[in-house]
Order: structure tokens, then sequence, then C-alpha cells
């Protein structure tokens, strides 16, 4: 009895089975309770990846706005004599980030596997700038940015964490919904 209970079983072993016949069609993912016909229905800017989509273009729109509104901010003390070098470095900096959320729109109506990463780098890219910016004007005008972070208001503070945390759980549900894996194929 003991020689039978220490034999191999009949079946071949998990791991030379998948060297024989290697899978190569990659399935959408599913949960385990949904069948074939549920996990093709998750197809689409449907759903939250539509509220997604939604943010997306608000977000657009937004930061478009923004960004005039401070060009037009900038372009007004050029008139005075001087040199302007720290407006122009300003404005440089912040327009980094206009390219990357229209990229990030234009991955996602187009379904592009890239649409995960521009969302990422556009979550990451926001502080960045910001930090950026900050360390360009504490550079140029002798200001500590522990003393120019005192001086902001608390409202901008509150407004930037929660753009932050809003984007982040944005970007955690870009990673882990199948309706995105199964919507971003091209």
């Amino acid at each position: 009895r003991r020689a039978q209970r220490h034999r191999p079983a009949e079946t071949s072993h998990p791991i030379s089975a998948g060297l024989e016949q290697p899978n190569t069609a990659r399935e959408p993912r599913k949960a385990p309770n949904m069948t074939a016909d549920d996990t093709a229905n998750l197809r689409g800017i449907k759903g939250w990846l539509a509220l997604l989509a939604l943010y997306q273009i608000i977000t657009v729109i937004k930061v478009t706005v923004t960004y005039v509104q401070s060009f037009a901010l900038y372009l007004a003390p050029l008139d005075e004599p001087g040199p302007h070098i720290l407006d122009y470095a300003q404005l440089g900096v912040r327009s980094l980030i206009i390219p990357l959320v229209y990229a990030t729109l234009i991955t996602l109506f187009a379904k592009r596997k890239s649409f995960k990463t521009c969302l990422l780098l556009q979550w990451l890219g926001n502080p960045g700038i910001i930090a950026l910016d900050m360390i360009i004007i504490a550079a140029a005008t002798d200001t500590t940015i522990k003393d120019m972070l005192g001086q902001l208001p608390r409202a901008d503070i509150i407004m930037l964490v929660e753009s932050f945390i809003v984007t982040g759980i944005w970007v955690v549900y870009a990673r882990k919904s199948r309706r995105v894996a199964n919507t971003m194929v091209n």
C-alpha cells in the first residue's frame, strides 16, 4: 500500500503539460463566476469607463482653461522692462502637462493599450510639475520651498490633494478593470 500512495499519478505534470501545448491565444480576463458571454459584454466605453472618459474630458477642459488664463497672466508683465526668464520658465514648465492630458484623452477614445500608462503618467506628472515649478521659483527668488508652501491658500492645497486622490482611484480602476482590459486592445 505504501508503494501505491507514493506512485506518480498517471496524468502529466502541470508544468510539462504547459510546455507541450503553449496557449498563444489571449483570452479576456474574467471573474470565476462569469461566463464567456458576460465577459464579452465588458467591452467598450460604458459603465465606469464612461465615467472615467467624462472625467478625462473635464480634466482636458480644466487644464486648457487654466493654462490659457495663466498664459495671459504671464504675458501681462512682459510690457514692463527687465528680465522675464522666470515667467518664461514657469510658463514652459506648466505647459508640460498639456500634451500628456491630451495624449491620455486620445488614447482613451482610440482604445489604445497605452491609455493606462498615459493615465498613470498624468497622475504622477501633475504633482511633479507643481514641484518643479516651486523649485524654479525658489531658485530664482531665494525663497525656501517651506516658505512657499506656507503661503499657499489652504483651499488650493485641499484641491490638489483631492485631485491627486481622485485621479489615483481612476488609475487603480484602469489597472484592475476587466472592461478596461477588454476595451483597450489597439
